[in-house]
Parts: structure tokens; C-alpha cells; sequence
């Protein structure tokens, strides 16, 4: 069996998360920083030979009406370039509030906004990767 890998995707950051081989539950991953797009690509296609990646999701930031803005736009324009570069299937995935749900989840958790500012990307993108299996499996 193989995996998904969930992408939330910033200029500066990208957050991963990698599915379990049954494709039902998502795990946080990974943060790339500050990469030129050639590095970030390359790192993703090392991480999907790695990982025996079979699917990437990338989350889709919609505008609070659903539609798509400027940042989805330049989001989907990463997605095509990934998907030549990697020859996987990219598919995307509304990625609305998944970074506000992270922030909630550690705040809950009693931790401070400093302590998981790296691991709220991956946080994120566990979320988008967990919707989008969600919906998969009913």
C-alpha cells in the first residue's frame, strides 16, 4: 500500500502531513522553510520517493465565500507545477480555518503560540489531509 501527502502551502513555510498506508488517518509530517522553489520541489519529490507517496493534496485557501481568491490562484499554480515535477496526481482541498482549528487545538492543549509556531503548519496540514480521507471513507 502507499500514502497521500498533505500539503499546506506558504511562501515561507510549507506544512506536510503523510497518511498510513490504509489511507484512513493523517499524521503530521514536517515544516520545509524558506525554500527556493527548485529546492521545494526537489525535497517533495524526495519525500514522495521516501515515503511511497501515491497522492498529494494540497490545501486550497477559498475565501470566506468559497470562491477562489489571488492566494488560491497562486496556490493551484504550485499544485500543477508539483504535480509535473513529482508525475503524481494533485488533487485540492478546501483548506479554510485548518490553520485556525491548529492554533485552537494547541491553545487547548495549554501550549503558548511561540512553542508550536513551527508545528502549525504541519498541525494544518494534517487537518486539510484528515478532511480530505474524511471524506474518502464516508
Amino acid at each position: 500500500m502507499s500514502k497521500i501527502l498533505g500539503i499546506d502551502y506558504g511562501e515561507n513555510k510549507v506544512g506536510l502531513a503523510l497518511s498510513d498506508e490504509e489511507e484512513k488517518y493523517a499524521f503530521s509530517y514536517r515544516t520545509l522553510t524558506n525554500l527556493q522553489r527548485s529546492d521545494l520541489l526537489q525535497n517533495l519529490a524526495s519525500i514522495c520517493q521516501a515515503e511511497k507517496v501515491e497522492k498529494i493534496i494540497v490545501g486550497l485557501p477559498l475565501n470566506q465565500e468559497g470562491k477562489m481568491g489571488q492566494e488560491a490562484l497562486r496556490v493551484q499554480q504550485f499544485g500543477r507545477e508539483l504535480e509535473n515535477y513529482v508525475k503524481l496526481f494533485v488533487e485540492f482541498e478546501d483548506e479554510r480555518f485548518s490553520s485556525v482549528m491548529a492554533g485552537q487545538l494547541f491553545k487547548e492543549a495549554g501550549k503558548k503560540t511561540k512553542e508550536t509556531k513551527d508545528i502549525i503548519d504541519q498541525q494544518s496540514a494534517q487537518i486539510i489531509l484528515q478532511s480530505y480521507l474524511d471524506k474518502q471513507h464516508g
